[in-house]
C-alpha cells in the first residue's frame, strides 16, 4: 500500500489517488523510472510522473482503473481524472471560490461538515419512476454533491 498523499521531489506537486495502473512497464519504461524494482513503484508514483511529463494529457496515457486529483502548486490548480469506464469512483462539492471537497463515496463526504446534506429530490423521483435514461449521470441523490463522470478530467 502505498503512502497518500504522494508529493514529488521538488515538493511543489501533491497527488492522491485510487488506482490500478495496468500499463505499468511501459510507463516505467517511458518516464525513466526503471532504476528500482517494478514492485516498489506505486501507481501513484507512476501517475505523478506521467502528469509531470505529459501534464494534464496524462490520464490519455494510462491504461486501468483510476480516478485522482493532484495539486499543482506551479499552476495553482486541482486538476482531477477519472479512468475511461469509471470503474474507480469520484464524489466532489463544490462552492466556488470557498470549499473543494472530494472522496470515492458520497458518504464520506457527508461527514464533512461543508457539505450540505440536502435531498435532492428530483433525483430521486426519477429514480422511483424508473426514469434513469434521462437523469443527469453526474447528480447524487444529494444536492450540490456529484460523481465525476468517467473518461473526464
Amino acid at each position: 500500500h502505498e503512502q497518500l498523499p504522494l508529493v514529488n521531489a521538488r515538493g511543489d506537486i501533491v497527488i492522491t489517488a485510487d488506482a490500478r495502473i495496468d500499463n505499468r512497464v511501459e510507463l516505467i519504461d517511458i518516464l525513466g523510472l526503471g532504476g528500482r524494482y517494478h514492485s516498489q513503484i506505486g501507481d501513484s508514483e507512476l501517475i505523478l510522473a506521467a502528469y509531470e511529463k505529459w501534464g494534464e494529457e496524462c490520464p490519455a496515457r494510462l491504461l486501468g482503473d483510476f480516478a485522482f486529483a493532484i495539486w499543482d502548486g506551479r499552476r495553482q490548480i486541482l486538476f482531477c481524472a477519472r479512468d475511461h469506464f469509471g470503474v474507480k469512483p469520484f464524489c466532489y462539492y463544490h462552492r466556488h471560490g470557498r470549499v473543494f471537497v472530494f472522496a470515492s463515496q458520497v458518504k464520506a463526504l457527508l461527514t464533512m461538515r461543508q457539505v450540505p446534506h440536502q435531498i435532492n429530490e428530483g433525483r430521486i423521483a426519477d429514480y422511483l419512476v424508473g426514469d434513469l435514461e434521462g437523469i443527469d449521470k453526474t447528480s447524487t441523490y444529494y444536492q450540490e454533491v456529484y460523481k465525476h463522470p468517467p473518461a473526464h478530467t
